[in-house]
């Protein structure tokens, strides 16, 4: 059995040791992990099932979000431009308004405030004060755009040519039969079927008003009437501003034809005097039924 003496010097040796642990506990610095996210505890987050990924302003949606959220089920939002509200499991947000989404039911997408949506019916582009599709160059310069404003007409606008092509040689092979045809359609105005190998512009019924092309199996430039019917074709020219340029006619452009302060006029190039233009005209005004041939431009 122990004395007095040893019990009191086990005793002072453990309060030592209880004095001494606070040194002995002391970390240093390498020791030390801070945790910035899931990725410093586990690069393997696993498989979420359900809920909601959010990152942004830290403001609850409804009260002023602004950021990205991911979701299932999909969160309700509606059309920036429109009345309309659908479903989306991403949606890109600024003050609880939409501005790009995603869903997964359909997978259509929304851009651009909501008047861009790419789905099954293909891009649709809300018209508004200036909607537009766009091709740049490399340097981020406009080369060529379609634009469509909510007054006015589509433009067609390119640094270079603006070409319509219909049955050119494409993947294994060009379409036979193709016409190219502009019109300018009135409501319930059926379809028609062209001919080949023309271009046509149709007036609001439908029938042709200028074609380029073949007509009645002839090659031909023709102009149609004002009526119905393809007969006694009509080319109108209106009173010209000024005399055309005497830089052409030339071998490229060999002539023209135009109407001037009662002047019908064959401007022509001369092959045999490459300096020279050729005027052939009838002035209607004199009532003079000679044509005149000169090399002064009538005025």
């Amino acid at each position: 059995m122990a004395d007095l003496q040893t019990i009191l010097d086990e005793v002072r040796r453990l309060r030592q040791a209880v004095e001494d642990l606070p040194g002995q506990l002391r970390l240093s610095g390498a020791s030390v992990v801070v945790i910035n996210g899931l990725s410093d505890i586990d690069e393997n987050l696993g498989l979420i099932q359900a809920g909601e990924f959010r990152s942004g302003n830290r403001v609850s949606p409804g009260d002023g979000f602004s950021g990205i959220r991911i979701a299932y089920p999909p969160m309700a939002y509606p059309m920036t431009s429109t009345a309309s509200t659908d479903a989306y499991n991403i949606a890109g947000v600024d003050a609880d308004t939409l501005q790009t989404g995603m869903r997964s039911s359909d997978g259509g997408i929304v851009a651009g405030e909501g008047e861009a949506t790419l789905d099954t019916d293909g891009l649709t582009v809300l018209e508004s004060t200036i909607s537009r599709f766009r091709f740049v160059t490399s340097g981020n310069l406009r080369s060529a755009d379609i634009t469509k404003g909510v007054v006015g007409a589509i433009s067609f606008r390119s640094d270079t040519d603006i070409r319509i092509e219909s049955g050119v040689d494409i993947g294994s092979g060009g379409s036979t039969g193709a016409n190219v045809a502009l019109i300018a359609w009135d409501t319930g105005v059926a379809d028609t079927t062209y001919d080949a190998t023309r271009l046509d512009f149709l007036n609001v019924n439908g029938q042709p008003r200028l074609r380029i092309g073949r007509y009645d199996s002839v090659n031909t430039l023709f102009f149609a009437s004002n009526g119905a019917s393809t007969t006694g074709a009509v080319l109108s020219l209106a009173d010209a501003a000024g005399t055309p340029s005497t830089s052409s006619p030339d071998a490229t452009e060999n002539g023209r034809l135009y109407y001037i302060n009662g002047k019908m006029v064959f401007q022509t190039w001369c092959p045999t005097d490459t300096d020279d233009i050729r005027y052939l005209y009838w002035n209607a005004d004199d009532g003079s039924s000679d044509w005149i041939v000169s090399t002064t431009a009538p005025t």
